[in-house]
């Protein structure tokens, strides 16, 4: 009888736990109809977990800028060092560059209690001629909290 018990405290214990996971993406919407070159560096300090990717993927939008997760576009990353990534981001997609596990994101000074590290350095957007330089220390004046996104839309 004992067995059961702990067996099914240990059972609800992991249901509880597995029931509060949630994910908060960083995405640049490219709601225009040209091809952005955007281009970021990162760090990737070894045991230790970070929010953004060496692979990001793109998405169709969906209504209010959301992802339309059933279809997504790997992209090709044309730089061959290892802590940059470049890509092409057609129009009318999203790119999903990072993601933030069971924390609520509250700057990129913000240190998260599950120990996610904001590792982002630069990010780079070419439109044509326009170039946008983003650093981790100007990212919140371009990227917006909208449910669970941090997005920068580009219009």
């Amino acid at each position: 009888m004992q067995n059961t018990t702990q067996l099914l405290i240990a059972l609800l214990t992991c249901l509880a736990l597995t029931a509060c996971s949630w994910s908060q993406h960083f995405a640049i919407v490219n709601t225009t109809q040209d091809t952005l070159t955007i281009t970021y560096t990162f760090q990737q300090p070894p045991l230790q977990q970070y929010i953004f990717v060496e692979n990001p993927i793109a998405y169709s939008i969906k209504e209010d800028y959301q992802p339309n997760w059933s279809s997504p576009n790997p992209l090709t990353d044309e730089d061959s060092t290892t802590l940059t990534v470049q890509v092409k981001l057609p129009p009318s997609q999203v790119l999903v560059f990072g993601t933030l596990r069971n924390d609520e994101y509250e700057g990129a000074d913000h240190r998260p209690i599950n120990g996610q590290l904001f590792n982002l350095q630069t990010l780079r957007i070419e439109r044509g001629e326009t170039v946008e330089h983003i650093s981790a220390q100007t990212f919140d004046s371009y990227f917006m909290k909208r449910k669970d996104y941090i997005r920068y839309v580009i219009e």
